[in-house]
């Protein structure tokens, strides 16, 4: 006869075992019932670690809708285990169900079984309810103040008062803790872009300081040496920026190896269809510009922008509502008929979005074509594409060096080509003035980009900067993105994303676009496409950003000759027409009359 706790394991592997009977999706039955087997096996484990491995296996397949079901389940099988409450909530919350999980998280209150974890995600289900905001922002606030040991959930909760509009809050509960915090590079690191985040420049740019002091750092091989003081500007300076301006301009000019050929467009115009993610919290800047370059040289183009599909993982909604979704796509599909679909950001393997069997089977029906586009195609975007590739005519990355081109790195390196940036700037006819002098915007997800700023903001420089919550207010929505641009005189851009890899990126296409000078990290691949200064102004340290700024400020009109010669060189060799040319040329959309 078997032992009490043999008998008791045997009845969570069979309630277990039952769950997935009748409520896992079929396609994961063997690798559900495969964990139950070897919990079994373990002797050692409890019930509730059985359940736990269950719902942890599920979210790596991301299935939302089974997790929210085997977390109830578990709480039917083990109602003492206050967990799976928050687990509960956690993924109602991911599947966007929030009052739902409002209740799970009053349960844990009410059983005093509060976590940091459960502190963060009670005060982001309150983010959009101001008033219950407010109330449960001091009791969050005095929590973490009086956790002493400093962690992620610190770090995430300075964030989201951020995100909230609670600078000031942000910055002291940041003051309360920095001296708390041991000394390591990555201590200091996260010390340093937290404070960016709250606005404290000054402080910042001490921690990145320490950074910089420490040996042969990531910030000297990505960003240059910075000795903690700005180098004077002088005249001398200054002559050699236009010396160099000068000398730039009196060679003749080769053709770009990057150039397009000028083909001619198919007589016959496809209809195209551009496949991507929402307007949302940013505007989707590549969708804008290969649906407006398009319209400019005639195409039937349109773009089916749901986050459901391309971004599966970053939306919250159920299952249910991603199959509906993908349903209504294919209906769209199915009534419009493309010759061409551009598929932007493709999901990767096991996600819950638009999957390769999906397309492949519409490909057999409707007979489109297919080009991925890769945004940035840096080593590690093939494992995504890899998946996609025999599907596609084609793959479309914007870096001319990208290391996806070596040897070795796809099965299919003959599916990869290299195109520019359709960047589609919509003319004004009345321009405002350039009020702007140097310009940074755009995301600050490298660490860089803040150790840059963190020194550009605490001098006495004509340089703006729009990222994070103030860019979001400044540049909602393409509109307010260009007038920006066409503000400025000159934009800076990083282009280093590792110390061996710089990418070419929107923002230099974009740059160029409208007019204003390109003040690039030195960068081989931008060298492919453009003449160093003669079409931009190359930097490679902190101190040349500073001088960069001040020359611009001291010589606008250069800048704007500069500007010119390179938005007219871009419009002869990389034009809207050319690019639709040759994309449709190598999708093989050579269509009869």
């Amino acid at each position: 006869m078997p032992s009490p706790a043999l008998a008791d394991r045997a009845v969570a592997a069979a309630q277990a075992g039952g769950w997935v009977e009748t409520e896992a999706p079929e396609s994961i039955h063997d690798l559900l019932y495969d964990g139950i087997d070897q919990w079994l096996a373990g002797e050692e484990d409890s019930p509730a670690q059985l359940w736990l491995n269950v719902v942890t296996l599920l979210r790596q397949l991301d299935r939302r809708d089974a997790e929210v079901s085997a977390c109830r389940a578990a709480l039917a099988a083990l109602p003492d285990q206050a967990y799976f409450h928050f687990r509960l909530a956690e993924t109602l919350y991911r599947t966007g169900l929030d009052a739902e999980a409002r209740d799970e998280l009053a349960e844990l209150t009410r059983r005093g079984c509060e976590t940091d974890d459960s502190i963060l995600l009670s005060l982001r289900l309150a983010a959009g309810r101001p008033e219950d905001f407010a109330r449960r922002l001091p009791a969050a606030e005095a929590w973490f103040a009086s956790r002493r040991q400093w962690g992620e959930q610190h770090k995430d909760f300075i964030r989201l008062l951020v995100t909230t509009g609670e600078h000031d809050r942000a910055a002291a509960m940041l003051q309360h803790h920095i001296g708390t915090v041991g000394f390591s590079p990555d201590n200091l690191h996260e010390m340093a872009m937290l404070s960016m985040h709250t606005g404290q420049f000054a402080a910042a740019r001490a921690l990145f300081g320490q950074l910089w002091a420490v040996g042969e750092s990531e910030y000297h091989l990505m960003i240059g040496r910075f000795s903690g003081h700005l180098a004077p500007y002088d005249e001398s300076l200054e002559r050699g920026f236009l010396d160099r301006i000068e000398t730039a301009f009196a060679r003749t000019q080769p053709v770009p190896t990057t150039a397009l050929p000028d083909l001619e467009l198919p007589a016959r115009l496809p209809r195209v269809v551009y496949v991507s993610f929402r307007n949302e919290p940013l505007p989707n800047d590549l969708a804008h510009h290969f649906v407006q370059s398009g319209r400019s040289v005639g195409l039937d183009i349109s773009a089916y922008l749901d986050s459901g599909l391309t971004l599966s993982g970053e939306t919250r909604v159920t299952d249910e509502e991603i199959a509906r979704r993908l349903a209504h796509f294919e209906a769209e599909m199915e009534r419009i008929r493309p010759d061409v679909i551009l598929l932007d950001r493709p999901e990767p393997a096991m996600a819950r979005g638009l999957q390769p069997a999906v397309l492949e089977a519409l490909k057999k029906r409707l007979g489109f074509r297919l080009v991925l586009i890769t945004r940035d195609s840096h080593r590690y975007a093939m494992a995504v594409v890899e998946p996609w590739m025999h599907l596609a005519e084609f793959a479309l990355i914007f870096h001319p060096l990208s290391q996806l081109l070596e040897p070795g790195q796809t099965a299919r390196p003959d599916k990869i080509a290299v195109f520019p940036v359709p960047a589609f700037y919509p003319r004004d006819p009345a321009p405002p003035e350039r009020d702007l002098n140097l310009t940074f915007v755009g995301n600050i997800l490298f660490p860089l980009r803040y150790a840059l700023l963190s020194v550009l903001l605490t001098e006495n420089l004509p340089v703006s900067a729009f990222y994070g919550e103030h860019r979001a207010r400044h540049a909602p929505d393409m509109a307010a993105y260009w007038h920006l641009l066409e503000r400025s005189r000159a934009v800076i851009n990083v282009s280093a994303h590792t110390h061996d890899e710089h990418l070419i990126t929107g923002r230099v296409w974009e740059t160029v676009a409208a007019g204003a000078l390109l003040v690039e990290q030195a960068n081989p691949a931008t060298e492919c496409c453009f003449i160093p200064w003669r079409h931009y102004l190359p930097w490679e340290t902190i101190d040349d950003v500073a001088q960069i700024a001040r020359f611009v400020q001291r010589n606008p009109e250069v800048a704007a000759r500069m500007a010119a010669e390179a938005q007219a060189w871009a419009l002869k060799h990389f034009g809207a027409r050319r690019f639709w040319a040759n994309l449709l040329h190598r999708a093989g959309t050579a269509l009869p009359q």
